[in-house]
């Protein structure tokens, strides 16, 4: 696709998704619907773009972006489709992640989680493909609303506990993840490396480094050396925080508390 055909992609989707769910209250959770929408087509396979050159193009689709057009836009078949299955995509990666979190606490019971880190090392174990971080971010918000003891009790299935068990086992190997990130940042802060992309072989090739040191004692499986391949992979690459839009929040804030208002009279006229 061309710049033109992306950002009119991209356009066409976040007035179908807002139209059909919800105008978020903020600027911020607004970008993150555009993020989640290039990123759920990059994993349909529908559209190929390089990693930095997603922060111009939602920069630029949102910059021109008008709330107002929301009612009055008509949606394709397609594009109907497109949202649904990203909205249906969404809300699994939400309730898996969550259902993982309580299993987690039934099996380390006296451990107390920092949610950030805990979502970062379950979600590559969860979905095989990289999030940003404003979907991230997204997502640790979504989760934080709940109160995680009184929903303890929770049953969660099968694939949540396996994963939550395979979390709780690499916490024991902290000290060796800790040294994995410091051999491939060379001392570096993660979230301002001046890495562009870290691949799996450079970290695979630091892991079996320290492995090999006689002088350190890890008694690491081979799964769970992949397993720790990925959560780092994940962190490495997860992209810094979005850039504010270049209109102000407050401009597009204000025109979306006036077309929030808007939007539900609209719907509660024509259901």
């Amino acid at each position: 696709m061309t710049n033109i055909q992306l950002e009119r992609s991209l356009e066409q989707n976040l007035q179908a998704y807002l139209k059909d769910f919800n105008i978020p209250n903020n600027a911020t959770d607004l970008y993150a619907i555009a993020s989640w929408i290039v990123t759920f087509q990059q994993k349909q396979n529908i559209i190929s773009i390089a990693p930095q050159e997603i922060e111009s193009l939602i920069q630029t689709v949102l910059d021109n972006f008008k709330v107002d057009n929301i009612l009055s836009s008509v949606t394709d078949e397609a594009t109907e489709k497109f949202v649904r299955e990203l909205d249906q995509w969404r809300h699994s990666l939400e309730t898996q992640t969550l259902d993982t979190i309580l299993a987690l606490k039934q099996i380390l019971p006296h451990q107390v989680l920092d949610l950030e880190k805990t979502v970062l090392a379950i979600i590559p174990l969860i979905e095989d493909i990289q999030l940003r971080k404003v979907e991230v971010a997204s997502l640790i918000k979504w989760i934080s609303i709940f109160d995680l003891n009184a929903v303890l009790q929770k049953v969660v299935g099968t694939d949540a506990v396996a994963i939550a068990q395979k979390v709780a086992n690499l916490l024991q190997f902290g000290d060796l993840e800790t040294q994995l990130l410091q051999g491939v940042l060379g001392g570096q802060p993660l979230l301002n490396s001046t890495l562009a992309t870290v691949t799996l072989t450079l970290i695979q090739q630091e892991l079996a480094k320290i492995i090999g040191n006689d002088n350190l004692q890890f008694n690491i499986t081979l799964d769970e050396q992949q397993m720790m391949v990925k959560q780092v992979s994940f962190k490495f690459n997860l992209m810094q925080a979005s850039p504010p839009p270049t209109k102000t929040i407050q401009d597009i804030n204000n025109q979306l508390d006036a077309e929030i208002a808007r939007f539900k009279l609209a719907r509660q006229t024509n259901p």
